[in-house]
């Protein structure tokens, strides 16, 4: 099974019943930066004004090197985008005995 949507399948069972729902509308695997902002300028042209969920499944690395690229591109909009950031693994010198694995990335709309 795709580990990328194994992961998808984890943040719904994650969720809690309330009134607002959870609709992905598109699944996208990113190997780097480049291909994030790319998928992100392509949902940019859909519909610039509409809000946007994003979940970045993918290293702390990779997440905050996302953002600040989205931040830094004057053709993103800034306020339309709300991310959920569900890889984010404490590693380094707090945790030396912890293992971080490196899962494909996916950016989910």
């Amino acid at each position: 099974m795709d580990v990328c949507l194994l992961r998808l399948q984890q943040i719904y069972q994650g969720l809690r019943p309330g009134n607002e729902t959870f609709h992905v509308e598109t699944v996208k695997r990113i190997a780097n930066v480049s291909d994030a902002i790319e998928f992100l300028r392509t949902i940019e042209e859909l519909n610039r004004w509409s809000r946007k969920h994003i979940v970045l499944d993918c290293s702390t690395e990779l997440a905050k090197d996302i953002v600040v690229s989205h931040v830094r591109d004057i053709t993103l909009g800034k306020r339309t985008y709300h991310y959920l950031l569900s890889g984010l693994r404490a590693t380094g010198g707090h945790y030396p005995e912890s293992v971080e694995w490196e899962l494909p990335a996916s950016v989910v709309v």
